[in-house]
């Protein structure tokens, strides 16, 4: 870009570069401790799950969110009993999904083990090796698979055995307490997710620290994954639209920081979310507001679709994007502080 047209984007900016639109609502937690984590980790009918950890207490529970008769907190599942170490949650019909680290020297990194909860049975699905792996987990939309990857930050100890993999677990038969499982063979993927019938998925490209944090997004057809197409550069995924028309992501290298954009998967174009740091807080899609959340700790964030999809998603970077360093630039895009 000239330093003409990119002084112009400056003093006036950039139509394509908007404000985003979004609706704030509160969340009240009546008794709770003021040091606690709330993530989303799925949906029931009209309801958002949440996992409740009390700091504190070293407690977990299930809570759910029904949006249609407002942010209203209920007791869920509460009858699980969670192992000290448990975490990486999945929800889907009623079937939870959790992994527990172990420290045993039987592996010098310890391990994982992955279970499901359903009907109040836990069943012991696998293991991984490694006790530090992020897992990434997500039930297919239609609630029949259960998808993990345990290539998914550059903090991961690398193993080409476990990892270059989509595990996928068939729970059609879970009634009868069969859970069948397979393995796809994928060369550095993570983050996979079964929408419809196509598979969406990242694979990793090393970075400067010798991981995989440079991510690109993929989609192939269920059963197919030699017919892969990119759709994105450089972007990890958070949550996917019902449709599999729209991807809720973050891309780093546009303003030299995480930003949360939304993706045209058809088109392969996206807009940046801007106003607060959405790209930072977990998201997931609100089937009651047919929009893309973010939970800001306090306060529930619903986020409009953008009116438009400026920017080349296969690219490594646009640079007609101004660089993070443009304060003043970017100033013109925030919204006021939240009261907590």
């Amino acid at each position: 870009m000239s330093v003409f047209l990119f002084s112009i984007l400056l003093a006036q900016g950039d139509s394509r570069i908007r404000l985003s639109s979004e609706t704030i609502k509160e969340l009240v937690l009546k008794n709770h401790s003021e040091n606690y984590l709330f993530y989303p980790i799925g949906s029931s009918q009209d309801s958002v799950i949440f996992i409740y950890e009390d700091l504190e207490k070293h407690s977990k529970r299930i809570y759910t969110i029904e949006e249609s008769e407002g942010i209203i907190i209920r007791d869920y599942l509460s009858k699980v009993d969670f192992a000290k170490y448990s975490t990486n949650y999945s929800f889907k019909n009623k079937i939870l999904f959790y992994s527990c680290f172990f420290s045993e020297p039987i592996e010098i990194n310890g391990f994982s083990k992955m279970y499901l909860n359903y009907e109040l049975n836990t069943y012991y699905i696998d293991s991984i090796s490694n006790s530090d792996k992020k897992i990434h987990s997500s039930f297919s939309s239609d609630g029949k698979y259960l998808l993990v990857n345990t290539l998914n930050t550059l903090s991961d100890y690398y193993n080409p055995v476990q990892d270059n993999r989509i595990m996928v677990y068939d729970l059609k038969d879970i009634d009868n307490g069969e859970v069948k499982k397979q393995y796809i063979p994928c060369t550095h993927c993570s983050d996979s997710y079964l929408v419809g019938d196509q598979l969406f998925f990242t694979i990793g490209r090393k970075d400067g620290y010798g991981g995989f944090s440079n991510k690109d997004i993929y989609v192939a057809p269920w059963g197919s994954l030699k017919d892969s197409v990119k759709i994105a550069n450089n972007t990890d995924i958070l949550a996917i639209s019902p449709d599999g028309k729209y991807i809720l992501g973050t891309r780093f290298w546009d303003r030299q920081k995480t930003t949360a954009v939304i993706v045209d998967v058809e088109h392969k174009k996206y807009q940046m979310l801007l106003g607060r740091d959405y790209g930072e807080r977990r998201a997931f899609y609100s089937h009651h507001g047919n929009k893309f959340v973010f939970d800001f700790k306090g306060y529930i964030i619903y986020v409009d679709f953008p009116s438009s999809y400026p920017f080349d998603a296969l690219k490594w970077r646009n640079e007609e994007i101004p660089d993070w360093t443009e304060k003043e630039f970017w100033s013109q895009f925030q919204h006021p502080p939240l009261d907590k």
